[in-house]
């Protein structure tokens, strides 16, 4: 019964209200507020995915360089001042802007250095962990990939099992993994890659 006579005493206020504006004097119709809107919400651009490689073809790689074509001492400086640059960025502790200035630095003399001597074990590394630090994944596999290709090689073999032992915190890195990979280890290609960089060697060059 209270609740009907609420809703009974509203409708006759309702009602009421309803009279009083019918019976008001005519005149101009006021000019209708400004709408009310939200504040537009700013939309922030998700940063651009890394552009990454594409998956090594054995058959399209480039023709080996002569060793009389390779430029080996410095290939080895740059190679060396591009590892000082990158660790130094990747190991912090300098402000956001010097830190890319000093990983692209550092990039670019890897990248280099590859192109004065393409067997340069240190500079494939290095770049190879430059490139999973920035989630380039499928560039550090390829680099990677490459690393078991000059595994193979006679000369070259015991330099690449030192990468191999620091990738894999065994050897002298026992219980030290190189954190630079920890974003892509969990991942096959990742996996399918050590695998061949410690298969057992055959035939050596």
């Amino acid at each position: 019964m209270r609740r009907n006579a609420i809703i009974s005493a509203s409708f006759v206020v309702l009602v009421g209200a309803l009279a009083l504006a019918g019976c008001q004097k005519k005149g101009p119709i006021p000019v209708a507020p400004r709408p009310l809107r939200p504040k537009p919400v700013p939309v922030v651009a998700s940063a651009p995915a890394p552009v990454d490689c594409k998956p090594t073809v054995i058959a399209e790689s480039p023709p080996a360089v002569p060793y009389k074509q390779r430029v080996i001492v410095e290939s080895k400086n740059l190679s060396s001042k591009g590892d000082s640059l990158l660790s130094g960025a990747i190991k912090g502790g300098v402000k956001s802007a010097e830190q890319e200035q000093m990983f692209q630095e550092g990039v670019e003399d890897l990248i280099t250095a590859l192109k004065a001597d393409p067997y340069n074990v240190d500079a494939t590394y290095d770049l190879a962990r430059a490139y999973a630090f920035i989630h380039r994944t499928q560039c550090s596999i390829d680099l990677l990939e490459r690393l078991a290709l000059l595994r193979k090689l006679t000369s070259h073999t015991a330099d690449v099992e030192k990468k191999v032992d620091r990738l894999l915190g065994r050897g002298s890195y026992r219980g030290r993994l190189d954190s630079a990979f920890d974003d892509m280890r969990a991942a096959s290609p990742f996996r399918d890659a050590v695998e061949k960089l410690i298969a057992p060697l055959g035939g050596q060059g």
